[in-house]
């Protein structure tokens, strides 16, 4: 039997070593599946806290409040459009400094100013 693993694998000095040239069809598969699956994970797309200031853009067409941030984002942009600035509380006076957390969304606005996206969390700073 030690001269059948010594034929289907590397063998050293009493221990069998299998290598994906070695592996029977089922363990390569499940292998390579597991390394497609390990690679294609995304990591967590929480983006970590950024600052700015809030801005009543109501008086614009279709706008509301708009987030001017301090820095731009990895995604180019410099301005924000909450859709859902209502579920938290902050002090709306335009020009309030705030911090927050967001997620991207593939929504379009009307407004059109900035990057429409989903508050995680936003207080004021």
């Amino acid at each position: 039997m030690l001269n059948d693993f010594k034929n289907n694998a590397n063998f050293e000095g009493g221990i069998i070593i299998q290598t994906p040239l070695t592996m029977k069809p089922p363990k390569l598969i499940l292998t390579l599946l597991i390394i497609i699956m390990l690679a294609a994970c995304k990591k967590d797309s929480a983006i970590s806290s950024v600052t700015g200031q809030l801005k009543n853009l109501t008086g614009l067409d279709g706008c509301g409040w708009v987030i001017y941030l301090d820095k731009t984002n990895a995604d180019g942009y410099s301005k924000l459009e909450p859709g859902n600035l209502n579920d938290f509380t902050v002090t709306k006076t335009d020009g309030q400094k705030v911090e927050l957390t967001y997620n991207a969304t593939n929504s379009a606005s009307v407004c059109m100013v900035g990057q429409v996206v989903d508050l995680t969390m936003i207080q004021d700073k």
